[in-house]
């Protein structure tokens, strides 16, 4: 390095190894800042992938798994159902491939009266017991609120398995409390043309809609009479609301007769639809109607039909004979269904006391309905309170006595077996019906035989083929001017 004085300069000497150390420094210094940023990069990008994966694994619970019971839901059933459906080699030799729907009966009551903790609690322990009696291999889903559905395959008799499956759900053991239930299962055996997971689906539903309301028989495997019937159900569901509309539902009436003289007592009030120029009959279509709700509208109607012609019959004889009217037990889950009775009644200035209201013995023992308060609540209003077909439902002696009731009718069913050796019941009943003090009424009499036994048991009103068929409006009129006429004669 010059410094300027004379031609002097200076010349510094630096050992190798001291660069070698400060270099050393640096880039050991520059070595540990690499790793540190390339650990802070690879940091990152394994947190960016791990949230990554959290959100799909989120993503794909959101999309495809039951919040509740933490089993597949129906979106991903259609899409693993539909792989499984294409796959030819999914079934093996001598094994049949099924799908089932199972759901729970009146579980908006359980919710009700026990908490939607207790609700979420047996849906879990549904779908855990499919699992088990199914096997972990099916295909579970909740298909929708209390619903589900399951794609498996069996190799022995599926109604052994599908027993199997209620006796344990109907007594289903969770957290160490029983819940006694009530379920129906539908199910469709797949064969090797079924090409649409959906449609395998709709058929199982279709089973499913048979085995409702059947008390005895709590599941039903798919046949093409099934879906012919849903088809004829169908086309009424069209029709019923531009029948009722343009009046295409009849009343009629079938007489009821003492037993003793032969009068006339009253009249029930049937009601037939009258549809193209054909008569429908009410087995065709009132189960059905039960169904749907609309038998809530039908009642109402046939109600107000007989609040009609009862105020006709006053005004032109002077004379109400009693007439009975089935009260669906869709009605007594609304609490102001008599409002709307009264209401009728007031319309038409009608005395509730000519009016009796028949009320099947099934629905006396109704989950979820108070039937006492509410024929506590009937009386009050000065209505008579009929229990129809008794001897079908399983009511109990007890609760019988506790009813407010004023009638009692013998169902069909037993009234055929006068004649045939099996008359006891029929005694039986009728002695009930003297202690409690309720009339006694036999339906579905046909022969002379049948009327004279129950007439000599004390039987107090007779109804059937015997004396009359369910007939219309003008030919009740005739009997109750006929009735009139002969009871004048007899004063």
């Amino acid at each position: 390095e010059p410094i300027n004085v004379n031609d002097w300069s200076i010349v510094t000497f630096i050992p190798s190894k001291a660069i070698a150390g400060e270099v050393n420094k640096a880039l050991f210094t520059t070595f540990l800042v690499a790793i540190a940023v390339v650990l802070i990069i690879l940091s990152i990008c394994i947190y960016v992938v791990v949230l990554n994966n959290k959100k799909q694994k989120q993503l794909f619970e959101y999309a495809y798994i039951d919040m509740i019971t933490k089993k597949w839901n129906i979106y991903y059933f259609r899409k693993k159902g539909q792989e499984i459906i294409e796959d030819k080699n999914r079934i093996e030799v001598n094994t049949k491939q099924y799908i089932l729907i199972l759901d729970i009966n009146k579980f908006k009551m359980i919710n009700k009266s026990f908490g939607y903790k207790v609700g979420d609690i047996i849906l879990k322990g549904i779908s855990e017991e499919i699992e088990k009696v199914l096997g972990k291999e099916s295909l579970i889903c909740r298909f929708s609120n209390d619903y589900f559905t399951a794609l498996f395959n069996y190799k022995a008799d599926i109604k052994e398995l599908l027993n199997e499956l209620v006796k344990n759900a109907e007594n289903l053991r969770v957290e160490g409390n029983v819940y006694n239930l009530s379920v129906n299962i539908g199910v469709y055996q797949i064969t090797t043309q079924d090409k649409n997971i959906s449609e395998a689906i709709d058929k199982a539903i279709i089973a499913h809609s048979a085995s409702k309301g059947d008390v005895f028989n709590k599941f039903s495997i798919y046949n093409e009479k099934m879906e012919k019937e849903i088809e004829k159900e169908s086309k009424i569901e069209r029709e019923m609301n531009k029948g009722l509309k343009n009046k295409e539902f009849k009343v009629y009436y079938q007489p009821k007769i003492n037993a003793k003289n032969e009068s006339l007592y009253g009249a029930e009030a049937l009601v037939r639809w009258e549809h193209n120029g054909k008569m429908i009959l009410p087995s065709e279509f009132v189960p059905l109607f039960e169904k749907n709700k609309f038998i809530l509208k039908l009642d109402l109607y046939v109600f107000e039909q007989v609040c009609r012609d009862l105020k006709y019959w006053k005004e032109k004889y002077n004379e109400e004979p009693i007439i009975s009217v089935n009260v669906s037990r869709e009605h007594f889950l609304d609490e102001n269904f008599l409002e709307k009775y009264m209401l009728i009644c007031s319309k038409y200035a009608i005395d509730t006391n000519k009016i009796e209201l028949e009320i099947t013995e099934s629905a006396t023992i109704e989950d979820g309905i108070d039937i006492i308060e509410i024929m506590h609540r009937i009386k009050k209003l000065g209505f008579l309170i009929s229990i129809d077909d008794f001897g079908t439902g399983y009511s109990s002696l007890a609760t019988l006595q506790d009813m407010p009731a004023d009638i009692l009718k013998i169902d069909k069913s037993f009234v055929d077996r006068i004649g045939k050796s099996e008359k006891n019941i029929i005694d039986y009943i009728l002695n009930i019906a003297k202690e409690l003090k309720f009339i006694s009424v036999a339906e579905g009499v046909e022969t002379k035989e049948q009327k004279e036994y129950l007439a000599e048991k004390g039987c107090d009103v007779i109804q059937g083929y015997y004396y009359a068929k369910p007939m219309t409006k003008t030919e009740f009129e005739k009997m109750i001017s006929k009735d009139i006429l002969e009871d004048g004669e007899k004063k």
